[in-house]
């Protein structure tokens, strides 16, 4: 069985992800929730979900 020995996260993000409303950019993976494939897999679900649910939504112009 092979381990990845820098794979775990000292402490996890505790988040499902992180999304930024502005750029409009979203990060995921394991080091979200714990650092396993279940991790990784929920991360990526939850924030295609995310994406998903704001498709089509304009941005909106700031004014300065």
């Amino acid at each position: 069985m092979h381990r990845w020995r820098f794979a775990r996260s000292e402490r996890p993000l505790g988040e499902s992800f992180l999304w930024d409303p502005d750029a409009r950019l979203g990060v995921c993976g394991d080091w979200c929730l714990g650092g396993r494939i279940e991790g990784a897999y929920l991360s990526g679900d939850r924030l295609a979900k995310h994406v998903l649910s704001r498709a089509g939504t304009p941005r909106t112009a700031k004014l300065a």
